[in-house]
């Protein structure tokens, strides 16, 4: 995919030209849905013909021409999309870019001043991994969001960073006596969690920057 200053120059640059846009969902492996893609794409660029009412001659020559360019770069894929969606650009003159996607976008067709980037923007925000942690005093769980998917990266308990403090906090004190008066077991074992709980935020916090 582009980088987001690669689209941004492609963008500045088509404001003032009429552009045709077209975005494909891709998605989809059964053999009973060959060339889906294309007939859902060929029905919106008839509605998009329709919707612009096409009524001047030039302005109807120079749809069909950006189209004319769109669909013979999509002849060379015979039944499956190589990605999960496709992307083209297009003026009367040219096709000025056009690319598989790694990521799932809605089929879409528009002819209009400028490119319609923003199906493109969203697609680039679901490459870039999100980090998301659910805390309390207990447990953490960290889960990363990524081209569409949720994977659990962590399951954190405070409770499991409490053994080996507990066994040296349970450990006497060299010249300590066992008839000493001192903490509660109450006490103790909140003292653990309070030092299990802050070396489980320490580790949530080493995944999440």
């Amino acid at each position: 995919m582009l980088t987001k200053d690669q689209l941004a120059e492609l963008y500045r640059g088509l404001q003032k030209e009429r552009v045709l846009t077209v975005y494909v969902d891709g998605v989809g492996q059964d053999p009973a849905s060959r060339r889906v893609w294309r007939r859902r794409l060929d029905q919106e660029l008839e509605r998009e013909a329709h919707r612009i009412r096409l009524k001047d001659s030039k302005e109807k020559e120079a749809f069909y021409a950006a189209q004319t360019w769109v669909l013979k770069e999509l002849d060379a894929y015979e039944s499956f999309l190589p990605g999960k969606g496709y992307v083209a650009f297009a003026t009367p003159g040219e096709l000025l870019h056009a690319e598989s996607l790694p990521v799932q976008v809605p089929t879409l067709a528009r002819w209009e001043m400028g490119a319609r980037v923003s199906p493109y923007i969203r697609g680039l925000k679901q490459l870039r991994p999100m980090i998301t942690a659910l805390v309390d005093g207990r447990r953490a769980r960290v889960f990363r969001y990524q081209e569409g998917e949720i994977t659990e990266v962590a399951d954190l308990r405070a409770d499991t960073f409490m053994g080996d403090i507990s066994e040296s906090a349970s450990s006497p004190r060299p010249g300590k006596t066992s008839g000493s008066r001192g903490e509660t077991g109450t006490d103790t074992a909140k003292k653990l969690l309070d030092v299990g709980t802050e070396r489980m935020l320490k580790e949530v916090k080493d995944l999440v920057t």
